[in-house]
């Protein structure tokens, strides 16, 4: 007998627009005073509105992500690591038509 209610409802269509293209440049540098900190820069991807970070603890498995939106000078800053493993990163461009998947997988010791 209760009210349905939906909440944070993303629906997805179709657009004609080109898919964005592949994010270069990726550099990252973790924090010496502490490891639990990496700041990543990478260059524009042209037709992107939002980007995804994914990273994780191997190449292979990158669970972890963060999506943002896309600025002038793309960047992220995350304080969540953990200090003792290496982690690996890539960044996905995204828009309404389309996610390009990052294709350089970035260690970081």
């Amino acid at each position: 007998g209760g009210k349905f209610a939906v909440s944070d409802l993303r629906v997805f269509g179709v657009d004609d627009s080109p898919a964005p293209a592949i994010v270069t440049g990726l550099v990252a540098q973790r924090d010496n005073m502490d490891r639990r900190k990496v700041r990543l820069k990478w260059n524009r991807s042209d037709g992107a509105t939002h980007y995804q970070v994914r990273y994780g603890v191997s190449g292979n498995a990158m669970y972890q992500n963060y999506v943002l939106s896309a600025d002038p000078e793309p960047h992220l800053t995350l304080y969540c690591l953990n200090s003792d493993p290496n982690y690996f990163f890539t960044v996905d461009a995204m828009n309404d038509s389309a996610i390009t998947l990052g294709t350089q997988n970035l260690r970081v010791p």
